[in-house]
């Protein structure tokens, strides 16, 4: 799954969180509708349960290049 913190006024990305629907499916909460929630902050220094999935836009194609290679 692929999350993107986009900037309305300038329609680019600094963020983007890039999360295997599995590891999504076993720590995403689950809302009173039964709906899996994504809530990760973009703070440098933050240290919830999504950092380790997020990286800036230059690191970006490297990083799905990774998962690319680890489907093989």
């Amino acid at each position: 799954m692929l999350f993107v913190a986009v900037s309305p006024e300038e329609g680019v990305f600094d963020l983007v969180w890039l999360v295997p629907s599995t590891d999504l499916a076993k720590a995403a909460t689950v809302n009173s509708e039964s709906r899996r929630r994504f809530v990760a902050s973009a703070k440098a220094n933050s240290q919830d349960q999504w950092s380790g999935y997020r990286c800036c836009r230059q690191d970006f194609a490297g990083r799905i290049l990774e998962v690319i290679d680890g489907l093989a």
